[in-house]
């Protein structure tokens, strides 16, 4: 897996895992220069050199949630019904059970 993508940002790719036509659960954890990407409750993708997180994101108007920065595919074709920005990271149980509560 790369570790870093276009530009040069953190990069964890997940889309093996996501079908097409159905609601996904995703959650991302970023902790201790690792960042881990969940779907579905269960570990997709991970990469352990992540140097960004959401307080290095800073005041700007280029922060979005299913639109990109990139040219191409520019937005998610899809729709977002819950978001949460915790703490700390979670582990890997409470991702699991975080999952099961919300489907």
């Amino acid at each position: 897996m790369e570790d870093r993508g276009h530009g040069g940002e953190d990069y964890l790719d997940a889309s093996a895992a996501l079908e097409p036509g159905r609601w996904t659960h995703l959650a991302l954890t970023l902790g201790g220069g690792t960042g881990v990407l969940y779907v579905d409750g269960d570990e997709a993708g991970r990469n352990e050199a992540v140097v960004s997180g959401p307080l290095l994101l800073g005041a700007t108007a280029r922060n979005y949630l299913g639109r990109s920065q990139n040219p191409a595919p520019p937005y998610l074709h899809g729709a977002v019904a819950d978001f949460r920005v915790l703490g700390r990271a979670l582990t890997t149980a409470e991702v699991a059970a975080l999952h099961r509560r919300d489907s």
